[in-house]
């Protein structure tokens, strides 16, 4: 019976309603034709059982039965007065959804006092409910048996391995996980004790639905991973901080990343691509960062989507040297989304050093329609930015007739002009989201459109 969560406790009770063995069959029936709600509201508060209801629904259809009663009494015997109504608010499945006199009854007989079982109530109270008298009890055995760990190790330690009791926790899963980490990590069975100690959750895990992918996820960055991920890869450990941080350091960017690209295979091709991505926090980063891309450039899903996969690196941009990039792009070169959809890599120059120069060039020049589409009259931003500055000059060289010294030297004179007008402030100048003039850099604005005419 110790075995099932929700088996009928025949214990004797010690609850007011239900003090002794002789009066069950009464107190059984008149508990069974009022409502747990009811009780919660006239024993605690209505608070506590509204948002008892509000957490568990159940609970508003639980009748006060002896076995609901019984759970009361043993978590009303364990936890301080104070806190029963936060408990009971927060987990109300501890009254209807187990078992607590077995176990109450098992702890007890394997060794644990009762401050020991307050702690583990009050710190996981979700095992409980989650799990078995049954699987605790295969816990124990593994922790004896296959870590060598004694009674009282385990029960000092009782808190830290609790985290391994989930709802399909067997004695053969936690040996699948054991030999599973000692295969991928080649651990010893001290620094498997030692890796169990310190991340004691992956215990409850399944092999092949969570540590494998996650695994084989992680060797998919390469070396180029390991070296920037130093706060989930050791040279001694590998990837086993990735796999104990992942709902934090990678979950979140890849559910982010799937919802953008439409599907966990393209996520993690971005991810792996890129893996400094995983250390960029999601809301304060990565998500205000797509949506100003969205929005200043006027991309749809797809497209947006279609940038990332071609060209992953654009979410370690700064926001605002995305935005005005972007924004000289449309209001002084005269492209459109289209344009960057053909080269996502004019996201990743440098508007001060690169893309705002050869263009100031170009223009002071009189050569930007010699360098522009004759389709559509757009500078060609490939041709024109992703050669190295003197691939771009020979260009201009032989498109202009002029000597490439010639052309050289004047294009030092433009840079320093440009440096000297915009090139010091280009970012914040041409980085309104909303794509207004500063008034900061409305002189400096002003004169250049003046003498790119």
């Amino acid at each position: 019976a110790a075995g099932h969560a929700r088996t009928t406790c025949v214990l004797p009770v010690c609850i007011d309603c239900c003090t002794s063995t002789s009066s069950s069959s009464s107190s059984s029936s008149s508990s069974s034709s009022s409502s747990l709600l009811d009780h919660l509201i006239m024993t605690v508060d209505d608070f506590v059982a509204q948002k008892a209801v509000a957490t568990y629904p159940g609970t508003a259809e639980a009748r006060l039965t002896q076995h609901v009663a019984t759970n009361l009494a043993v978590v009303q015997s364990l936890v301080p007065a104070r806190i029963q109504g936060q408990l009971l608010s927060s987990h109300p499945q501890l009254l209807v959804e187990t078992d607590m006199q077995s176990w109450l009854d098992f702890l007890t007989s394997f060794g644990f006092q009762k401050d020991q079982i307050t702690d583990v109530l009050r710190s996981t109270p979700e095992v409980f409910y989650t799990s078995t008298v049954f699987q605790a009890g295969q816990l124990l055995f593994f922790l004896r048996q296959n870590l060598q760990l004694s009674d009282e190790e385990v029960v000092k330690q009782c808190l830290k391995w609790a985290a391994a009791l989930q709802p399909d926790t067997t004695h053969e899963s936690m040996m699948a996980v054991a030999s599973c980490l000692q295969q991928q990590f080649q651990l010893s069975q001290e620094q498997l004790l030692t890796v169990l100690q310190t991340f004691p959750e992956v215990l409850g895990w399944n092999v092949e639905a969570d540590i494998l992918p996650k695994l084989e996820f992680f060797n998919s960055l390469g070396s180029h991973g390991q070296r920037v991920l130093d706060t989930v890869y050791d040279k001694d450990s590998g990837w086993l901080q990735g796999l104990r941080s992942w709902q934090y350091s990678v979950a979140p960017k890849l559910q982010l990343l799937i919802d953008v690209l439409g599907n966990e295979a393209a996520a993690c091709q971005v991810i792996a691509r890129c893996p400094v991505v995983l250390k960029l926090p999601v809301e304060s980063k990565l998500q205000p960062l797509l949506a100003a891309l969205a929005s200043t450039a006027g991309l749809s899903g797809g497209q947006v989507a279609q940038l990332l996969q071609e060209c992953p690196a654009i979410l370690t941009q700064p926001q605002e040297e995305v935005v005005s990039r972007v924004n000289f792009l449309i209001d002084v070169i005269g492209g459109t989304s289209k344009d960057l959809m053909q080269y996502p890599g004019y996201m990743l120059l440098s508007l001060p050093d690169t893309i705002g120069p050869r263009y100031y060039f170009l223009a002071r020049q009189g050569l930007v329609d010699a360098f522009s589409d004759s389709d559509t009259g757009t500078m060609q931003l490939q041709r024109v930015l992703s050669t190295e500055l003197a691939t771009f000059l020979s260009d201009v060289a032989q498109v202009s007739g002029s000597d490439i010294a010639r052309v050289s030297s004047k294009y030092d004179e433009l840079k320093v002009e440009w440096d000297k007008l915009l090139g010091w402030c280009a970012d914040k100048a041409f980085g309104s989201l909303e794509g207004q003039i500063s008034s900061v850099y409305e002189d400096q604005l002003n004169l250049f459109y003046v003498l790119v005419q």
